[in-house]
C-alpha cells in the first residue's frame, strides 16, 4: 500500500483539479461490502441519514400571503394619511368665518339694519351653505326677503354653493322691543358641507345692540311693606314715549308667591294677569290698578312684575318693557283677623244672613293705649239697612263700624298677649238682580283695621298698625218655574178634565229657567215622572235638548249656558214636554200625580260653584191653567 505524506497530501488537496483517490484498501468494513452473514446490510437507508427540512418551509406560502397583506394595509394607511393631509391642507374649518355688522347703539322699536357676511378662505369649495339668524325674544324680524322662520327665534337665509377663497354678505332688519339700557344679541350661524365631504361644519358669528330707550315707558306705584294677608294695591302706569303709534298692547301682571287676585280697573281681559290695551297713540299715557291679598312671614320679600307687550303667532310673549318692585313682610304688634258665620266662605248666596266676628290681639311686648278697632263695608250685595253692629256705632255716610274703648273697655289699655273680639251682622240682598248686563259679579267686601297712638306714624298721625280683608265673591241665582197646564198653544192636549178612571188624559209640563248676576255654564233641569204617568214623546221648542229615561223614568233638559240677566233682562229660557196619564180606580177623588220634584243645576262662571233652585211636584191640580175649573182636577169614576 502506498503511503502519502501530509505535505503531499495538502498539496493534493490545493491543486487545481486535483483526484482524490483512496487511501486504504476496500475491506469487510467498507460502505461497498455486505457479508450477508454478518450485521445489517449498511447499503440500506436509515432514520440517521435521511435528510429533514426547517420547521418554515411548511408555513413559507402562508407566511409570504400575511406579509403581503400587511404590507397592503400600511400602503393603504400611508396612502390614506397622505390623501387625509392633502385635504387638510385643501380645507379648514377655521378657514370659514361670519361677520354680523350694524349700531351699536338703537333706539326700541326703530328699524334695525344688520349686514351678515361670510368668507371660505380654504383651497376648495363648500356646498348647501344656510344662514340661521338667531335673536331674543324682544327682536320681531321686518322686511326680510329671502327667508323664512324657524320659530320665534330664528331665522334661516339659504346660501347654496360658496366656491374656494368665495365671499358673500346679505342684510337682515328688524326691530327691538325692550327696557331702556337692556343689551340684546344677534347671532349668525353658517352651516355647510366641504366639497366631497359628507361632513356638516357649522361657525357663527355674534353682535350685541344697546336699546338706549324704550318704546314704552312703565312705572309701578307698590307699598314698601305689608302685614301679612294685608291688602296691597298696585298702581302700573304706562306711556308710549315712540315717534309713532304702536297696537295690539298687552299688559301682563306676574304676581308674587301668596298673592290673592281681588280686583282690577280695569278688568282684566284674560284670568287675573293679562289686560288688552289695545293701540296705543304716540304720547299718550293709561294706568292699571290692581288689589289683592298679599300672605307671607315676616321679613320675607315679595316681587311683583309687570310687562308691556304683545303676545306673538305661538303665544309667547314679546316684551316691549317691565318694571317690577319688592315689598317686605313685616310683623305688626297687632293681629286682627275676621270670621264669617264661624268661618272664611269662599261665595255667599243671596238671601244669606252674614255673622261676622273680628277677633284682635297685641302682639308687642308693651301695652297699646287708646286703641280704636273698624271695620270698612263695601259691595251693592249687602242690605245696609238690617246691619246689627254689636256695641260700637255704624257710619252710614263711610260705610264704617267703630269700636272705642267706651264701647270695649279693654281697648283703653290693651296689654301684651292680650286680645279680644267685636262683632255684627248684616244680611245679603235677597233681591239682588243685574240693572244691566254689565253689572255683574258682585262681591261683598269689609276691610278691618287697628291703631293706637303709641305707634305714630312719621307725620305723627294715628298709623294703621294691622289690616285684614275679607272680600267674599256672590254667587247668582237661577230661578226654576215647573208649570202643569191642559190647555196649551204649543204641543195641544186630549183626554177628559177632570180626569177619569180607565181613561187617557194628557198634560203639558212646562219649564222656565232665569239666572241673575254672574255668567252660569252646564245647566241642566231634570225631574221623575211618578210610575202612574207616562212619557209621550212630545216637546217644544225642538231647538231645546230634552231627553227621558224611560228605564229611571228621569227627564233632562240640558240648558247650557245661561248670560247674566238672562230671564230677567231677556225672555227667559223655557221647554215643555208632554206627559199621560190613565187613573185607577183606587185614585178617584184625589189628585193624580203628574212630575216629581225638579231641580235645576249650573256652575257660576265667577265663583265656580254649584247653585240649584228647586220647583215643586206637578199633581192634575192645575193652578197654573186658569181655563180648568178648581173641581177640574180630581179623578172620577
Amino acid at each position: 500500500m502506498d503511503r502519502m505524506g501530509i505535505q503531499d497530501l495538502e498539496g493534493e488537496l490545493h491543486k487545481h483539479d486535483a483526484e482524490l483517490r483512496e487511501s486504504h484498501p476496500k475491506s469487510e468494513f467498507s460502505p461497498e461490502y455486505v457479508d450477508p452473514g454478518r450485521g445489517a446490510d449498511l447499503s440500506k437507508k436509515s432514520d440517521w441519514n435521511v435528510r429533514r427540512e426547517p420547521w418554515f418551509e411548511k408555513y413559507r406560502k402562508e407566511l409570504r400571503w400575511s406579509v403581503i397583506a400587511v404590507g397592503a394595509i400600511a400602503f393603504v394607511a400611508l396612502l390614506g394619511g397622505t390623501f387625509v393631509r392633502i385635504q387638510q391642507s385643501l380645507f379648514s374649518d377655521d378657514r370659514v368665518r361670519v361677520v354680523v355688522s350694524g349700531p351699536d347703539n338703537v333706539n326700541s322699536s326703530d328699524l334695525t339694519h344688520f349686514t351678515i357676511s361670510y368668507e371660505n378662505a380654504n383651497r376648495s369649495g363648500i356646498r348647501d351653505a344656510e344662514l340661521v339668524v338667531s335673536y331674543p325674544p324682544n327682536f320681531s324680524p321686518e322686511g326680510n326677503e329671502n327667508t323664512f322662520r324657524n320659530n320665534a327665534s330664528s331665522s334661516a337665509i339659504t346660501i347654496g354653493d360658496i366656491s374656494a377663497f368665495g365671499t358673500g354678505k346679505t342684510s337682515f332688519s328688524g326691530k327691538f322691543y325692550g327696557s331702556k339700557n337692556s343689551v340684546a344679541y344677534l347671532r349668525a350661524t353658517l352651516r355647510y358641507k366641504p366639497h366631497n365631504l359628507e361632513l356638516q361644519l357649522s361657525t357663527e358669528g355674534q353682535k350685541s345692540v344697546n336699546l338706549r330707550t324704550s318704546s314704552l315707558v312703565v312705572e309701578l306705584d307698590a307699598p314698601l311693606s305689608v302685614s301679612p294677608q294685608g291688602e296691597v294695591t298696585y298702581l302700573v302706569n304706562y306711556e308710549n314715549a315712540s315717534d309713532v303709534s304702536l297696537s295690539n298692547v298687552r299688559l301682563k301682571a306676574t304676581y308674587p308667591t301668596g298673592f290673592s287676585f281681588v280686583e282690577a280697573a280695569p278688568k282684566p281681559s284674560e284670568g287675573d294677569i293679562v289686560w288688552y290695551v289695545g293701540s296705543i297713540p304716540s304720547g299718550e299715557r293709561g294706568s292699571i290698578r290692581i288689589t289683592g291679598m298679599l300672605d307671607g312671614v315676616p321679613n320675607e320679600t315679595k316681587v311683583f312684575r309687570a310687562e308691556l307687550g304683545t303676545f306673538q303667532g305661538d303665544n309667547t310673549f314679546l316684551s316691549y318693557s317691565d318694571v317690577e318692585r319688592t315689598t317686605r313682610m313685616v310683623a305688626p304688634p297687632f293681629g286682627i283677623t275676621q270670621s264669617i258665620n264661624g268661618a272664611a266662605p269662599a261665595a255667599l248666596n243671596p238671601g244669606d244672613d252674614l255673622r261676622y266676628a273680628v277677633s284682635f290681639k297685641n302682639n308687642s311686648p308693651t301695652g297699646l293705649r287708646e286703641v280704636i278697632i273698624t271695620v270698612e263695608l263695601d259691595g251693592e250685595a249687602l242690605d245696609y239697612s238690617r246691619l246689627r253692629p254689636e256695641g260700637g256705632a255704624y257710619d252710614s255716610e263711610r260705610k264704617v263700624i267703630v269700636w272705642k274703648a267706651s264701647d270695649v273697655p279693654s281697648l283703653a289699655n290693651l296689654a301684651p298677649n292680650k286680645g279680644g273680639e267685636v262683632k255684627f251682622t248684616v244680611p245679603v240682598r235677597a233681591d239682588l238682580l243685574p240693572e244691566t248686563t254689565a253689572a255683574k259679579n258682585f262681591r261683598v267686601k269689609t276691610v278691618a283695621k287697628i291703631e293706637s297712638p303709641d305707634i305714630p306714624n312719621p307725620a305723627g298721625a294715628n298709623k294703621i298698625v294691622a289690616t285684614n280683608t275679607a272680600n267674599v265673591k256672590v254667587n247668582s241665582r237661577i230661578l226654576l218655574e215647573s208649570l202643569a197646564i191642559h190647555e196649551d198653544g204649543k204641543i195641544p192636549n186630549e183626554g177628559p178634565i177632570p180626569p177619569k178612571v180607565g181613561e187617557t188624559t194628557t198634560y203639558t209640563i212646562n219649564w222656565r229657567l232665569s239666572n241673575t248676576t254672574n255668567d252660569v255654564t252646564s245647566a241642566e233641569v231634570s225631574a221623575d215622572l211618578p210610575t202612574g204617568a207616562a212619557w209621550t214623546g212630545k216637546t217644544f221648542p225642538e231647538t231645546e235638548t230634552i231627553s227621558y229615561n224611560e228605564r229611571t223614568n228621569r227627564v233632562v233638559w240640558n240648558v247650557g249656558s245661561m248670560g247674566v240677566g238672562e230671564g230677567t233682562l231677556s225672555s227667559k229660557r223655557e221647554v215643555r214636554f208632554q206627559v199621560s196619564i190613565r187613573p185607577e180606580v183606587n185614585q178617584v177623588g184625589d189628585e193624580a200625580p203628574l212630575l216629581g220634584e225638579a231641580t235645576a243645576k249650573a256652575t257660576d262662571v265667577f265663583t265656580n260653584e254649584v247653585i240649584q233652585s228647586v220647583a215643586r211636584e206637578k199633581t192634575t191640580s192645575l193652578r197654573d191653567d186658569g181655563s180648568v175649573s178648581p173641581n177640574g182636577y180630581k179623578v172620577v169614576p
